[in-house]
């Protein structure tokens, strides 16, 4: 069977009525096949599908947002491709004709949405007044609220419900909420629920009073019913009771107003109560002062005991009294003389307030300092690999790092040769500090740089010709290239075809050196070339018909045989003068352009045959053969069965099939 590629042009369109006949294929009634029907989406699992009803058909053709897929025999189902919530498809779906009909129109464009799958609610709580809480979900249109199996919202908007008027009786309640969408393009989401138990509350402890018997403070108060137990708080320390009364003596040793908090609890099922409170004084001896230092360190405060007004003071520095004040009227003590003076140390504070009238003489209260002077860091000089530095005062020892790494911990001497720590060409940071030492802490480091520049090595030489290649050097980012003696590029590649900078029949003397930042550039080594003269004679040709990018892509075909020849930048193609015919064949994607732009206008498309460069035309101007060329008016491809094409004399070419066309004599696209 023969089959080619003929163009026709068409003046005008006609519509004609779908008609339905009861036969195992049915066609409209100028003979075209049905489109497909019933076209729909489906889910499974995570996938989305497009699925459709196939009748009588030799395959199918789907486009999605406006690309176009071919489909083999009786398919009727496609995979939607990227599918995400909320991307729209736009389809529509055609059959491919059998048995010589004609294809059918496309279906009704559809337009499919993914829908969105809500999450569950997350963080549902049910706060002490019986509000109901809860995240909100995104996407989400509206929720629905259950309660013990009773809905009390649904469509609300709100993520905050009161549930007080549902929550009256104690017990167990299940709350279960739910995101709601349009049933649409978003889909309702799972129900998230909570437990919540609703306990009645006690009722607050009557008559509360504090008493003093027997040296013992004993709070009490009216038993509440229901209540196993009750919760007494003085002052922020809570302890329970099962009894309507407690002693709180231990809570009430210093003098001072207390707040004293009493609440009904219970284990069976109500909420404690709240709180019942009361106020009791107590007076007591003198206290010791509490000492506070301040944020440096260096004062020392406390306050004013009820009673007290002269302390006795003493400072005392690694165990020897250095300050002793008998009546000291103030409530602060700075340290700073006294740490200026003596430096670093334990410093000891001690205060106690002295009696006055009815008021006995407090405990002494201790305050400990411990002062810690930090060393000061070296003074340092680079000398080579040796790095030295003064010695410090107080310093026992020092650290050394090479690149953060600590390569002497405890050095005793104050000069260091780090060369067995260095290696890489690169640029290190050497730092010196002062170990911790006793009352003295470690100093801050004192930094410099040392440069360590290592030299490239040499790479080895080899031509091909104009072809240089070398082998590559370690370390190396890239080579300076020279041509007898002069730089000719820079490249970070290991071969280089010179041909474009050798004249033929000379020898030349070609350099390589390796290079990178950080290193030293490796030594010169050189090679020499010798290029032969090409005595080939060429013709040069063009066309002003294709830009020089269209024509720059073009495959050459040379006598019947591919080959690697190109337009050049400037447009034009150099062949052998001893060739004949050639043929010129654009890419898939070019030939498609040419092909819709002639459909939608009509017109001429030049189609690059197979041309006889003795048909050429000579063009002074550009000194080039113009190439003669092949027009055709078309406004469509079809494959006609005559005697003009050949099926098997096709070349291919991208994925195209090219058919020797007789008619014309040249090659042809099959598109």
């Amino acid at each position: 069977m023969k089959k080619t590629a003929i163009i026709f042009l068409i003046a005008a369109a006609a519509v004609f009525a779908l008609t339905c006949f009861p036969c195992e294929a049915s066609y409209a009634a100028e003979g075209k096949v049905l489109p497909p029907e019933n076209v729909s989406l489906v889910c499974d699992g995570t996938d989305y599908y497009v699925i459709w009803e196939a009748g009588y058909n030799e395959g199918f053709v789907i486009t999605i947002n406006g690309a176009n897929e071919t489909l083999p025999k009786d398919c009727d189902r496609y995979l939607l491709p990227d599918c995400a919530a909320g991307k729209t498809y736009a389809v529509k779906i055609k059959t491919v004709a059998p048995d010589g009909r004609e294809d059918s129109d496309f279906s009704e464009e559809k337009i499919f949405v993914i829908p969105l799958k809500l999450s569950s609610p997350e963080n549902i709580a049910v706060s002490d007044e019986k509000i109901l809480t809860f995240d909100a979900v995104n996407g989400a249109l509206s929720y629905k609220v259950v309660i013990n199996g009773v809905k009390i919202a649904d469509g609300t908007t709100e993520t905050s419900i009161d549930l007080a008027p549902f929550l009256k009786s104690s017990g167990g309640y299940l709350i279960k909420v739910m995101a709601q969408g349009d049933n649409e393009h978003v889909l309702d989401g799972k129900f998230s629920s909570l437990y919540y138990e609703n306990e009645p509350e006690l009722t607050s402890p009557a008559n509360l009073s504090v008493c003093e018997i027997d040296g013992e403070v004993i709070v009490s108060w009216d038993s509440v019913p229901y209540a196993t137990g009750y919760e007494i708080t003085v002052n922020g320390n809570t302890q329970k009771t099962e009894l309507n009364q407690a002693d709180i003596t231990d809570k009430v040793l210093v003098a001072d107003d207390y707040n004293i908090k009493v609440c009904a609890v219970s284990d069976a099922g109500f909420k404690s109560s709240g709180y019942s409170e009361i106020t009791y004084s107590k007076r007591v001896e003198l206290s010791a002062p509490l000492l506070l230092a301040s944020e440096t360190g260096n004062r020392i405060t406390w306050e004013k005991e009820e009673g007290a007004s002269l302390y006795a003071v003493t400072l005392t520095f690694m165990g020897k009294i250095i300050d002793e004040r008998a009546e000291y009227s103030d409530t602060f003590y700075d340290l700073t003389d006294a740490l200026t003076e003596n430096g670093a140390g334990e410093y000891v504070l001690s205060v106690a307030a002295l009696s006055n009238g009815n008021y006995d003489y407090s405990d002494t209260a201790y305050y400990t300092h411990k002062e810690f002077c930090k060393l000061a860091a070296p003074e340092i000089t680079l000398s080579g690999t040796t790095v030295s530095w003064n010695a410090v005062e107080n310093a026992a020892d020092y650290k050394i790092c090479v690149d953060g790494r600590v390569v002497e911990s405890n050095l005793g001497a104050t000069s260091f040769d780090f060369s067995d720590y260095i290696a890489e060409s690169k640029t290190y940071l050497i730092s010196v500090s002062c170990n911790a030492n006793g009352w003295y802490l470690a100093s801050d480091a004192a930094e410099t740089e040392y440069k360590n520049t290592v030299k490239l090595g040499t790479p080895d030489l080899t031509a091909d010709n104009a072809v240089v290649s070398w082998t590559e050097v370690l370390g190396a980012t890239s080579y300076d290239v020279t041509v007898d003696g002069k730089f000719y590029v820079n490249t970070a590649e290991t071969s280089l075809n010179l041909g474009e900078a050798l004249t033929g029949g000379k020898d030349y003397v070609i350099g390589v050196r390796a290079k990178a930042d950080g290193y030293e550039t490796g030594d010169e080594k050189t090679i020499v070339v010798r290029i032969e003269n090409n005595a080939v004679d060429t013709l040069k040709y063009s066309t002003a018909l294709l830009g020089n990018e269209d024509k720059h892509a073009a495959i050459i075909y040379v006598d019947g045989a591919k080959t690697g020849y190109k337009f050049d930048s400037d447009g034009y193609l150099v062949l052998p003068s001893d060739v004949k015919t050639i043929i010129i064949v654009l890419s898939s994607e070019y030939m498609a352009e040419k092909v819709a732009n002639a459909n939608e206008t009509g017109g001429v498309v030049e189609l690059y045959a197979e041309i006889n460069l003795e048909e050429s035309t000579y063009n002074a101007n550009s000194d080039s053969f113009e190439l003669k060329l092949i027009l055709c008016e078309f406004v469509s491809w079809e494959i006609v069965a005559d005697d003009g094409a050949d099926e098997a004399d096709f070349i291919t070419v991208d994925g195209i099939n090219y058919y020797y066309h007789k008619k014309t004599g040249g090659y042809m696209p099959f598109l």
